[in-house]
């Protein structure tokens, strides 16, 4: 069995290669073509959706893993159930723009599907906050696909360290989950490292942060790995999109249309380039997770540390988003 779990990640990251060059030119051949401009950040047309191979990759990984660990099928195939929602909503919209609320409906949906396994086992209070912070990671996710290699970066940094944490705990099961999504993320990276040649596009972005947040999930339930590793490992992403949503209903600005105010959004518009703005996040991400791992093992404390840790987070984005606008200003009156 263990050489099937190392073989998992080898032949996942293959197959993404290659599944992701055909939806490429399966995206090339339709004209799903993202143009610059507006929102988007890229300078030259790009393909979308390319990020169906991937999703392709881990479905039928997913498959191989409840044939590997029968005793925990159910919640493989329940994630895999989860997964193919959100990819084929994605999948329409990415060709056919769907409405909103039916891209939301079928998002939570996915999620109930998803935390099915833990009703009655979980209070209806943990299963609440589950569907709703799923929900948002899934949209989450989403905002960031507009720059080249940051959601395929984080994919492959999350899951690929939360899957040496889950081997080092003794989770077999939890460690090639994780392993599986990081490889398939690492194969489309390939394609999407700057210059793009293609993103990820609504099949795949929302499937992917899906899947991580899946990892908080398991992580609970099998009781092998503090699920306040993943949570913080992805807090740089999660932070971003929470504090922009909510500082633009503050400001009264129409926080539901398609913008360009996310602070990764910013400091490329400042003269960062994709690659610096993936390292600062990623270096949050680690200095996250390494203070996590660094406070004694009582559960009130860690719980105090987390929350401590992403306050940290909200001030450095509040502080680091005020010194761009106020360099903005001053530039506009020189």
């Amino acid at each position: 069995m263990y050489n099937s779990h190392l073989l998992i990640p080898l032949i996942a990251f293959a197959a993404a290669l290659l599944a992701t060059r055909l939806a490429i030119a399966y995206g090339l051949r339709r004209q799903l073509i993202d143009e610059p401009g507006g929102r988007r950040l890229h300078t030259q047309p790009t393909v979308r959706g390319a990020g169906i191979g991937m999703v392709v990759v881990m479905l039928v990984g997913l498959v191989w893993l409840a044939w590997l660990h029968p005793a925990s099928a159910r919640q493989l195939y329940t994630l895999a159930a989860a997964l193919l929602l959100v990819a084929a909503v994605g999948w329409w919209d990415d060709h056919r723009p769907l409405p909103a609320r039916w891209r939301l409906l079928v998002h939570l949906l996915a999620v109930a599907v998803l935390i099915s396994p833990l009703y009655g086992a979980a209070g209806a209070l943990l299963c609440l906050t589950f569907a709703i912070a799923l929900t948002w990671l899934i949209n989450a996710y989403n905002f960031i696909d507009g720059s080249d290699a940051f959601a395929a970066g984080h994919g492959l940094w999350i899951a690929g360290c939360c899957a040496i944490a889950a081997a080092i705990a003794g989770d077999a099961l939890l460690a090639a989950l994780c392993a599986l999504i990081a490889a398939s993320s690492a194969g489309f990276l390939y394609f999407n490292w700057p210059p793009a040649r293609a993103f990820l596009g609504d099949v795949a972005s929302g499937t992917l942060g899906l899947a991580l947040g899946s990892v908080i999930v398991l992580s609970w339930e099998r009781a092998s790995l503090d699920p306040l590793l993943p949570i913080l490992l992805m807090s740089g992403i999660v932070l971003d999109a929470s504090l922009t949503l909510l500082w633009r209903m503050l400001s009264g600005r129409r926080w539901y249309l398609a913008h360009r105010s996310h602070l990764y959004q910013w400091l490329l518009r400042t003269g960062w380039t994709r690659q610096m703005v993936l390292l600062a996040y990623l270096g949050w991400s680690a200095g996250a997770a390494c203070a996590l791992l660094l406070l004694p093992e009582s559960a009130l404390v860690k719980m105090l540390g987390t929350i401590g840790i992403l306050g940290i987070g909200s001030a450095v984005w509040a502080l680091t988003r005020r010194r761009i606008l106020q360099q903005a200003r001053k530039g506009s009156h020189k």
